[in-house]
């Protein structure tokens, strides 16, 4: 893959050519320093991604942007106005970075850019194919909305690594495997083990404290564990309903930002589901508590 990137920094070029480099892809950077020299260069070259600044010595990237079209462009910059943003996806770009920025954002946005080669590639497109792209993909609808601070493209390369992972597995496996820090890896594998797509043993066999070991659970475990998930959120849902019914609380009878708030045995994976199923059946914000969230807050409050 050939990258222009334009940026007038040599030291903020040089970072991005570093990331490329610890991408491990084939990979080849041209470095410009201004819109004029980049126009010189695709007037006589092709490439496959443009990373775009947007404050040059000679210019706005944001106006250079029409010149584009055709071309695969992830902008990287200090604007993080609403206007240049707004601009920038008006314009079709892939990704948007606000610098300063970690290199897993900017991983992200690579391999966002290459699945969108790889759908620009095809002739025809199936909505299977559209609907990966958008993040749409069935391991989405396994796992339902994803918790706050959680993304979906870091996910998905998460979910694509374990797929062949038949033995256990550490967090160190996956954050070496994925390049991603050992902290954040550990976030989606929690939050994987909470949904039922991972279990979790402790390696007590090593030395130090017991390691965490992960295993992928079989196709058919996972399908009866996502139908018991789907049939509990039904269940939640109709034991909610009947006690804000009974509480004479329907929708219209309070004011809409009182917010809902149920606690009970539920099961922590799914609490974010149904409190998004509350907000849409009453048109008012739901807050659904575990039997361990809420012990958690009385603790607190006991201090």
């Amino acid at each position: 893959m050939k990258v222009l990137i334009i940026e007038d920094d040599p030291m903020v070029a040089m970072i991005h050519q570093e990331y490329f480099k610890r991408k491990a892809l084939d990979f080849k950077t041209i470095h410009a320093i201004s819109l004029e020299e980049a126009q010189r260069y695709l007037e006589k070259n092709n490439v496959d991604l443009i990373i775009l600044d947007n404050y040059l010595s000679d210019g706005q990237g944001i106006s250079f942007l029409p010149k584009l079209k055709g071309y695969p462009v992830v902008m990287i910059t200090a604007a993080n106005d609403i206007n240049t943003v707004e601009s920038a996806l008006t314009n079709g770009v892939i990704d948007y970075l606000v610098k300063p920025f970690t290199y897993e954002r900017f991983s992200q946005a690579i391999d966002k850019v290459r699945d969108f080669t790889s759908l620009m590639s095809q002739e025809k497109v199936s909505q299977d194919m559209i609907d990966e792209y958008f993040s749409y993909s069935k391991e989405n609808e396994v796992m339902g909305e994803l918790p706050k601070g959680l993304s979906k493209i870091t996910l998905k390369k998460i979910i694509e690594n374990l797929r062949d992972r038949a033995k256990g597995f550490t967090t160190q496996n996956i954050a070496d495997a994925t390049d991603i820090s050992r902290i954040t890896i550990r976030k989606y594998l929690n939050y994987l083990v909470d949904v039922g797509i991972l279990s979790e043993d402790a390696d007590y066999y090593t030395l130090g404290r017991p390691v965490s070991i992960f295993k992928v659970v079989s196709i058919k475990e996972l399908e009866k564990l996502n139908e018991k998930r789907k049939q509990l959120v039904i269940d939640y849902i109709g034991e909610i309903t009947k006690k804000i019914d009974d509480e004479n609380l329907e929708k219209g009878n309070e004011n809409l930002n009182t917010p809902i708030v149920v606690y009970g045995k539920y099961n922590e994976g799914i609490v974010g589901i149904v409190a998004a199923k509350l907000v849409e059946k009453y048109s008012r914000p739901a807050i659904v508590l575990s039997e361990t969230e809420e012990r958690n807050i009385q603790r607190f409050w006991k201090k």
